[in-house]
């Protein structure tokens, strides 16, 4: 991943450039109507300013360019949460693995955290911090596997999650939002960014893992998957001891 280059999508974005070469490409119109020489001139006047205002938009990566560098940083999330399972435990089958990923908006202002946000030209906001997590039901077992990364520095963490469902207490969701600010140019926008959490909790109702979801009908059925299945399992740990 190139990291420094990522920064610049962060930056405030500045237009100047942009502008000083669509307004240069429309000045070289003109000369087609002067005459002879002038359509040779006037097609120099707007080649230079489409070389500026292109040169001016591609030194700052795209929404796409961000969106796909993160794609090629999770592609393999799906096999390490895998690697984490131990072979002989089985999966249920009736419950395929589930994975969340998002751009995650917590902890800002926060002491130590850097984490910042930018508004894309396709008008979606994205931080510099993303968050991957797949969910693997086993019989006996909750596994999780959860893969953060900056796009601004080289700095990432996996972490891997597994507790029997008896040890659990529940699964709810959490939501929260931050206050951000965004420069644009020479102004800065208060912008409200609202996320969600999938929190684990076990029997001491101590959170023991969390993770950023995206908000959508598959979290609601997750949370409810986790929650069915610590229902049943202690339902069938107490029916075993009588």
């Amino acid at each position: 991943m190139d990291y420094i280059n990522n920064i610049k999508y962060f930056l405030p974005k500045k237009n100047f450039w942009k502008i000083v070469g669509a307004v240069i490409a429309v000045l070289g119109i003109p000369f087609f109507f002067i005459g002879r020489g002038g359509s040779m001139m006037g097609t120099v006047v707007i080649a230079v300013g489409l070389c500026i205002f292109i040169f001016a938009k591609d030194a700052r990566p795209s929404d796409v360019d961000i969106d796909n560098a993160v794609e090629k940083k999770i592609k393999d999330v799906d096999e390490l949460a895998r690697r984490g399972v131990d072979i002989r435990e089985r999966l249920i089958k009736a419950f395929p693995p589930v994975m969340f990923s998002d751009y995650d908006y917590r902890g800002y202002g926060e002491e130590g955290s850097d984490l910042t946000v930018q508004r894309g030209d396709d008008r979606k906001y994205r931080s510099n911090k993303y968050s991957a997590a797949e969910i693997l039901f086993a019989m006996e077992k909750l596994h999780i596997f959860m893969y953060q990364f900056y796009l601004t520095k080289e700095t990432e963490e996996q972490r891997y999650f597994e507790a029997k469902y008896t040890e659990l207490k529940n699964a709810t969701i959490e939501r929260g939002s931050n206050v951000f600010i965004i420069a644009k140019g020479k102004k800065f926008e208060e912008v409200t960014l609202e996320y969600q959490s999938i929190v684990i909790r076990n029997n001491e109702d101590e959170i023991v893992f969390d993770m950023p979801v995206h908000d959508g009908a598959d979290v609601d059925k997750t949370v409810e998957t986790i929650n069915r299945l610590i229902t049943s399992k202690k339902e069938e740990f107490e029916a075993n001891k009588q």
